[in-house]
C-alpha cells in the first residue's frame, strides 16, 4: 500500500485490527504515514490522526485492540486444550 499512498492521503481502514496485529505494527505504520505525510482514520473506531485529539485516541484504541486480541487468543488456546483433554 505504501507505494500507492501520496502526500496530503489518508488512509482509511474499516477498524484497527484490519491495519496492524499488534500495538508495535499499529504505531509503526502509523509512524511511517506520519512521516510521508498521510494521515490516518478508522471508521469503527472513528478516528483521524491528522488532529493531535485523535492521535491520542488513536493510541488509547490500539493499545485496547491489543488487549482484546491476546484475550480471545488465550480463551482460544483454553478451549483447543480443554478439547484436547477430553479427547
Amino acid at each position: 500500500m505504501f507505494e500507492y499512498i501520496r502526500p496530503g492521503d489518508a488512509l482509511t481502514v474499516v477498524s484497527l485490527d484490519r491495519l496492524g496485529r499488534s500495538l508495535e505494527d499499529l504505531i509503526t505504520i502509523v509512524g511511517r504515514l506520519k512521516r510521508l505525510g498521510v494521515g490516518f482514520q478508522s471508521l469503527h473506531e472513528k478516528l483521524d490522526t491528522t488532529t493531535p485529539g485523535g492521535i491520542f485516541v488513536f493510541h488509547i484504541f490500539a493499545a485496547l485492540a491489543e488487549f482484546i486480541r491476546t484475550i480471545i487468543v488465550a480463551n482460544t488456546n483454553e478451549g483447543l486444550a480443554a478439547a484436547r483433554a477430553a479427547g
